[in-house]
């Protein structure tokens, strides 16, 4: 159910998965719970996935320690990767991972507190953030341009990529920053924490524009819409919250019903249009963004991390509960 804050009316919105031809998304066998592409190759949960901005490829985080990047269609492995910690953690897992704008590296974050860039072509180290040990990272976002990138665990702290040089950090949540996304027009950060706040602020100063106060437990993800104009998040409290990022101004609240559950993940479609949701029911969602409708479930597995292509037709799913990686086609 989503609640329309502006106007304070409860508005009821059952899920569906048979759509009218109105409607851009097609019933097809996909859209009723089959993915069009299984990537089992690693052997524990997936913490992390994302689509390369070329639509080329995905890149996947492990509970197993490792890192793999594989063809988005036919699931053929690029690379496999593990942290180049010396000497080597115990337990060292890929929390968190993220393509450069470029699209020939990767950033991850690992448990052992650093960040590490790897050229995806000959699958060499090139360059580490952060030192061991340290609190584990949890989430890796680079700046539109790839020239800086922000890494979230302990506090947040912002790199410049070439020189390694550290430029700022952030210290103003009270408790462990899971989530942090850099906003498309490259002036502004989110973080998210358990301690239950969203934190809007900038990136080369560290000042603070907002403290988002609406969830009642810890943070989960934090997405910026494309046009930089709203943020979705998601909490333990089980809501789904869009605000308005300039002012904290909330636009909808989303919780399932009758039981609520808890929601892992969200992610903006790259035209603005669609807001995907993962939760610990086993559902993939796919809400309108400007009315919160849900236009479409899929019957998964519990999931931890979700992100679309390019071209906004598919969205690539990780769970925590699951081995795999799979690709939904939406549309």
């Amino acid at each position: 159910t989503w609640y329309v804050a502006h106007q304070l009316a409860r508005v009821s919105l059952p899920l569906s998965t048979s759509l009218g031809t109105s409607n851009p998304f097609s019933a097809d066998s996909a859209s009723s719970g089959s993915p069009v592409l299984t990537y089992s190759a690693q052997q524990d949960y997936v913490w992390a996935v994302d689509w390369s901005p070329d639509g080329k490829y995905i890149v996947s985080g492990s509970h197993d320690g490792t890192t793999h990047v594989w063809n988005a269609v036919t699931a053929q492995r690029l690379l496999s990767y593990r942290s180049a910690t010396k000497p080597a953690v115990s337990d060292n897992w890929a929390m968190g991972v993220s393509w450069s704008p470029d699209s020939k590296k990767i950033g991850i974050g690992f448990m052992d507190g650093t960040v590490q860039v790897v050229n995806i072509v000959s699958g060499e180290l090139m360059y580490t953030y952060g030192q061991h040990p340290a609190p584990p990272i949890y989430a890796v976002t680079w700046s539109p341009k790839g020239d800086y990138i922000a890494m979230s665990g302990g506090d947040v702290k912002v790199y410049e990529v070439a020189s390694q040089r550290l430029i700022t950090t952030f210290e103003k949540h009270t408790d462990t920053v899971v989530t942090a996304a850099w906003s498309s027009d490259g002036k502004w950060l989110a973080s998210g924490s358990t301690d239950g706040k969203v934190k809007v602020w900038k990136p080369f100063t560290g000042e603070e524009q907002l403290n988002y106060t609406d969830h009642s437990s810890e943070l989960r993800s934090v997405a910026w819409s494309h046009d930089s104009m709203r943020i979705v998040s998601t909490s333990w409290d089980r809501t789904v919250k869009v605000w308005e990022a300039m002012t904290g101004h909330t636009l909808y609240s989303y919780s399932e019903q009758p039981v609520p559950q808890m929601m892992d993940s969200a992610a903006w479609s790259h035209n603005d249009k669609y807001i995907a949701l993962g939760s610990h029911d086993i559902y993939l969602r796919i809400c309108d963004a400007s009315t919160g409708k849900v236009l479409q479930s899929f019957n998964a597995y519990p999931i931890y991390s979700l992100a679309w292509s390019p071209d906004d037709t598919r969205i690539v799913t990780g769970g925590i509960s699951d081995k795999r990686v799979q690709v939904w086609k939406v549309r």
